[in-house]
């Protein structure tokens, strides 16, 4: 049997010492991919608030934007196929590192301690667990009208959100900010729990109750 030539190979042959990612380990690959995608979509959203010169507001913006497709464009491909290699996967958390690192350097020291101080404080916390709320209700995209319906009180509590501390709160004051906080998020799970049904619930899962934690049993419940 003659041995096949060059323009007989496959365009892309398989790496042995880099093989795809399994089918059995994306969907752990893709979650954590989403859950990256959101926290630069809020590092991102974040820059806004800070006051900086057009030119490096651009340069930060468009490297947040690059870093963002890259991901979502590796979450498309393992969702879509074909799946990218494992190297290409573990190699993302040094490129958004190094991303950050980038970041930091573009808009300067102060800033960047500024966007930090952004990110941790109340609003930032708002900000996060609402949008791990609406990644988590993609579960139900099988039932629109249950998902709009908690995209609306979800957009409801955007605004509440907005009016959190944006920076650090002091000692004195942190106690009766975080209950702003608290009975927010303790008015978002009420608001979702009173249209999803049991049904709705079990499908999203244990992580529901932690990131909108159930309110505390009374003293001497058992």
């Amino acid at each position: 049997m003659a041995a096949r030539g060059l323009a007989d190979e496959p365009a892309t042959q398989p790496d042995a010492d880099d093989p795809p990612v399994s089918a059995e380990i994306a969907p752990t690959y893709i979650a954590i991919g989403r859950d990256v995608s959101l926290r630069l979509s809020l590092l991102r959203r974040t820059l806004d608030d800070l006051t900086l010169e057009p030119s490096v507001r651009t340069q930060a913006n468009q490297l947040v934007e690059s870093l963002r497709k890259e991901v979502d464009g590796m979450v498309t491909q393992m969702c879509d196929g074909p799946m990218p290699s494992c190297r290409m996967v573990l190699s993302e958390p040094g490129n958004l590192r190094a991303g950050k690192q980038a970041l930091d350097q573009i808009i300067g020291p102060d800033q960047s301690t500024l966007l930090d101080e952004m990110l941790r404080s109340l609003r930032g916390e708002a900000r996060s667990t609402l949008g791990h709320v609406r990644l988590l209700l993609e579960n139900l995209k099988d039932e629109p009208d249950q998902l709009k319906t908690c995209m609306v009180i979800l957009r409801g509590a955007d605004a509440e959100a907005e009016s959190l501390p944006h920076t650090d709160v002091p000692d004195a004051d942190y106690d009766a900010q975080h209950k702003r906080l608290d009975d927010l998020l303790m008015s978002v799970r009420n608001k979702l729990t009173s249209v999803l049904s049991p049904a709705d619930l079990a499908r999203l899962g244990p992580k529901f109750d932690q990131l909108l934690p159930p309110p505390p049993a009374p003293a001497g419940a058992q």
